[in-house]
C-alpha cells in the first residue's frame, strides 16, 4: 500500500517560479489522480492548508489545517504521517502540488522495492541540476536495474519523495526540525547513511520550466485534458 500525502492549498501561487506553458495546479492534481484511478493499493490523502472545496471520488481523505506557509505545511504533513496506521511494507509518498506523473509510476516503484532493500528515499523526479557541471561536476551514481526501469543514486532531492515505515519513524526528528531540502539530505547521507534513488528517465517532473525532467515531452500532458 502506498499512502500519497498530497500537500495543497487555496493560496498556491508559485511566486518566483517559471512555469511551463499550460501549467495549473488543477492539472497537477488531476494528473496524479488519473494515474492512480482504480488502484486499490493506493490511498490518497489531500493535506489542505485552508478551507477545501475540492470534491473528487478518487480522493480518499481530506485533512484541513491552518499553516500559512510551505514550511508549516511540510511539518504538519510529517506530524500527520506519524499518526498513520501503517503496515510494515507500506510506503508513504510525500508529494507537493506542482508535479506531473507518468502513467505506470506505481508499478515501477513497487518493482524497485521488491527488487532491492532501499535504505533511504525514492524520488520519481529526475532533476535537471544533476546534469549541470556547475552544480555537480564530480557527481557519481550507483545504478539499480529492475525488470521495468533504471534508477540511480543522487545526493539530494526536493520535497517530494517516497519512504517506508522504518525511515518515517527513524528520520521523523530531522524532517520536523530541518526544512532546506539539499542541506537536509546531505546531512542524512553523512550521519545516517541514507541514500536517495531517483528514476531514470524520471517518472515525474517538478513543473519549473528550467528544471523539467529530461527526455519526456511533458507538454503532451499539459495539453491533453485526459492526461491532466
Amino acid at each position: 500500500m502506498i499512502h500519497i500525502l498530497y500537500r495543497h492549498t487555496q493560496h498556491a501561487s508559485g511566486a518566483g517560479k517559471q512555469r511551463p506553458e499550460g501549467f495549473t495546479y488543477d492539472k497537477c492534481l488531476n494528473n496524479i489522480l488519473n494515474t492512480i484511478e482504480g488502484n486499490d493499493d493506493i490511498t490518497f490523502h489531500l493535506i489542505y492548508d485552508g478551507n477545501c472545496t475540492i470534491t473528487d471520488d478518487r480522493i480518499h481523505k481530506v485533512v484541513e489545517f491552518t499553516g500559512g506557509s510551505d514550511k508549516a505545511s511540510f511539518f504538519y504533513t510529517w506530524e500527520y504521517a506519524k499518526e498513520l496506521n501503517l503496515e510494515d511494507k507500506d510506503l508513504v509518498y510525500f508529494l507537493e502540488n506542482d508535479y506531473l506523473h507518468l502513467p505506470g509510476w506505481y508499478e515501477k516503484v513497487i518493482d524497485l522495492y521488491n527488487s532491492f532493500n532501499v535504505p533511504g528515499y525514492v524520488a520519481l523526479y529526475d532533476h535537471m541540476d544533476k546534469y549541470t557541471l556547475e552544480m555537480y561536476e564530480d557527481l557519481q551514481s550507483q545504478l539499480y536495474v529492475t525488470k521495468s526501469s533504471h534508477w540511480r543514486t543522487v545526493p539530494s532531492t526536493c520535497g517530494s519523495f517516497i519512504i517506508n515505515k522504518q525511515i518515517l519513524k527513524e528520520d521523523y526528528d530531522v524532517h520536523t526540525s530541518m526544512y532546506s531540502d539539499h542541506d537536509k539530505f546531505l546531512m542524512l547521507g553523512k550521519t545516517r547513511n541514507r541514500i536517495i534513488i531517483s528514476s531514470i528517465p524520471g517518472l515525474s517532473t517538478h513543473c519549473e520550466s528550467q528544471f523539467m525532467t529530461p527526455v519526456i515531452d511533458w507538454s503532451v500532458y499539459l495539453k491533453n485534458d485526459k492526461l491532466c
